[in-house]
């Protein structure tokens, strides 16, 4: 159209003008032909450099977003700087109030500062998110002081105060985890569960994937998955948090000690005691490097690693391992706070493994008054628990009656307790079994026996080994009672469902199996009897120490199956070690001593020993005419049968 313009001024000059419009328009370039206007150069340039222009473009844009993000976080770094400050200068305003005049020119306690904060808290008009995580910290620390009655609302008030849109996730959830801590301390477990996973969705969903606060909550929720009896749940979460924190934080952190520490005792529920314990030392050498050896953290450590050595088996270790935890918290703690008066149960029941019955009652018949006086009924579960073992000691020591009337006051106080379990009643219900099995009440035991066990099938798997130990009470209990074929299928099944979970020798498939002979040697089956009894000898002797009472089990069954099949030159050494490691602890008269006594006379009329059996017999007929039970009618029969 230009070069066809009727005024000659308006068409090209020349051809060549013609001819370098025509190169430009093919080379993309801005043509003389038309209006230069600022949007059309633009896009002729952008159409020649669009390659170009694209990465540019891209550039601009990650640009654009990498100072969002960056303007985003310098406000959260800005917020939470902002927030540290305050909290600063409220903990400064707290140590200002607590001067010397006030309190007579005495140091202020924990407490005593404690109440300041909260008072201080009280009075001032703080920002909601300083508000909510200084209510939280302080509910926490009372909780840590053993204070559980002013902790707990502050606990739950902490959280409410999280409703206001101000508090930011991190706070939100770092009061759901102190509060589910404190619920898992009071067996609350599915409470601690819920709000639990109510923070790690809260930190989640904030996009805080490597936060303190979301390994916390995992860390939290592995313990309670090992509290509610799902340690195999536990584990895997456990090995994927030291694999990350290992990366995040190095293998000697303090992360890497919490994550260790809860390791050790969830392979410790799972039976995996040798694996436990090195897990247990692994924490603790971290954690004696980053806090000390005389520590809180290095005092939990150690008294897990007690209470590990302990269900092993090796109770002398346990108890040197347990009385170092116990001295450390009472240099830290004092003589009247909840974890040294949990230090010291643990240290008396390492006693009493080693046969110690008497010392260990002294110490937990003192130890009882003290949790009645410090802890109070918002804590009567330390209570019930003390009562139990004390139930046991009692047991040991032949005191039956006593024995059942401390499992029966425990039993009443899980009871009357407001949010107890069930699974808590497990322990002393089926202990006040066997009081009522060593008094001869067989009717009684009988039925305690069967509240357990529906109460271990609702909380246990089938293959349990607290479930089938129970299940072993009963067969043996059944025995007792002359009603073999109903005691040969409830210790079979029992055993069957222990080995399957189960692998190598273990001290409840010991006393198991040491039931069962007995069983099938009253049941008329010497040959089996021998057999099953030889088996349990050889795993007790690979699972316990040496001079373990629960040693005694497979001993005196193999040596009854070999009086049975007139061996009796093989029962003797086997009744005197049975007798060995039963009395001492037992006393010369008690029941389990007695059934001992009565065998070896039997065996030593066998060896033609006739005066050594006639002064043995002459020694054990008075306690035997005394025992108003049916299994004393029963030894008074085997002795007649020779």
């Amino acid at each position: 159209m230009i070069a066809l313009e009727k005024e000659p001024q308006r068409r090209y000059p020349t051809a060549e003008a013609l001819a370098a419009d025509i190169r430009h328009y093919l080379d993309g370039r801005p043509i003389a032909a038309r209006r230069d206007s600022s949007w059309y150069l633009l896009r002729k340039f952008a159409t020649r450099n669009r390659y170009a222009l694209a990465a540019a473009s891209a550039v601009v844009a990650v640009s654009i977003a990498a100072a969002v993000v960056s303007m985003h976080q310098a406000y959260l770094a800005r917020e939470q700087a902002a927030r540290a400050e305050a909290a600063r200068n409220f903990l400064a305003r707290v140590f200002e109030q607590a001067n010397p005049d006030e309190n007579k020119g005495q140091a202020f306690t924990a407490h005593q500062l404690l109440e300041k904060g909260e008072a201080q808290l009280s009075s001032e008009d703080a920002h909601p998110a300083i508000r909510a995580d200084m209510t939280g910290l302080i509910g926490s620390l009372y909780w840590s002081i053993g204070d559980y009655a002013r902790a707990e609302p502050l606990l739950k008030s902490a959280v409410a105060l999280g409703a206001s849109a101000q508090v930011p996730a991190d706070v939100r959830a770092r009061n759901l985890v102190r509060l589910a801590w404190s619920e898992v301390e009071r067996s609350l477990v599915d409470a601690a569960m819920q709000h639990t996973d109510e923070a790690i969705g809260i930190i989640t969903g904030a996009g805080s994937t490597a936060s303190r606060e979301l390994a916390g909550a995992r860390r939290l929720k592995a313990q309670i998955h090992t509290a509610s009896g799902d340690a195999d749940k536990a584990e895997p979460l456990l090995r994927e948090l030291l694999a990350s924190d290992r990366a995040v934080h190095g293998a000697d952190s303090r992360e890497m000690g919490e994550d260790w520490a809860l390791l050790a005792h969830t392979l410790d529920e799972l039976s995996r005691y040798d694996e436990s314990i090195a897990a247990g030392r692994e924490a603790l050498r971290i954690d004696r490097a980053l806090h000390g050896a005389r520590s809180t953290a290095a005092a939990t450590d150690l008294n897990d690693l007690g209470l590990t050595l302990s269900h092993k088996g090796d109770y002398a270790a346990a108890e040197k391992v347990l009385q170092e935890a116990l001295d450390i918290k009472l240099q830290l703690y004092g003589t009247d706070h909840r974890e040294t008066l949990t230090a010291r149960a643990n240290l008396f029941m390492a006693q009493e493994k080693q046969g110690r019955y008497a010392e260990g009652l002294r110490g937990r018949l003192l130890l009882l008054e003290d949790q009645k006086r410090l802890l109070g009924p918002d804590h009567a579960d330390h209570v019930a628990k003390a009562l139990n073992m004390i139930g046991l000691d009692y047991i040991m020591l032949g005191r039956f009656d006593e024995a059942e009337t401390a499992f029966r006051e425990s039993l009443a106080t899980w009871k009357n307790m407001q949010g107890s379990s069930e699974e808590e009643r497990i322990g002393p219900l089926g202990n006040l079994a066997i009081a009522l099995q060593m008094k001869g009440d067989y009717a009684e035991a009988e039925k305690m026996l069967h509240e357990t066990l529906e109460l271990d099938r609702r909380n246990y798997p089938a293959n349990s080994e607290w479930l089938n130990q129970d299940r072993g009470y009963l067969g043996n209990l059944l025995r007792l009672q002359h009603r073999y074929p109903e005691a040969l299928n409830e210790l079979g099944a029992a055993i069957t469902a222990v080995e399957s979970a189960v692998s190598g020798a273990d001290p409840v498939t010991v006393l198991l199996n040491s039931q069962l002979a007995e069983a099938q040697l009253d049941a008329g089956s010497a040959a089996k009897a021998h057999a099953t009894a030889t088996k349990a000898l050889s795993a007790a002797r690979t699972a316990l120490p040496p001079h373990n009472i629960g040693l005694s089990n497979p001993l005196f069954a193999l040596a009854r199956a070999n009086l049975a099949l007139e061996h009796a030159a093989d029962a003797e050494p086997l009744l005197r070690e049975a007798l060995s490691v039963r009395s001492p602890p037992l006393a010369p008269n008690d029941p389990r001593v007695l059934e001992i006594k009565v065998a070896l006379v039997n065996a030593l009329n066998a060896l033609d020993r006739n005066d050594e059996a006639h002064a043995l017999r002459l020694e054990i007929e008075p306690p035997l005419r005394a025992w108003a039970s049916p299994y004393a009618a029963d030894l008074r029969d085997r002795l007649a049968e020779r």
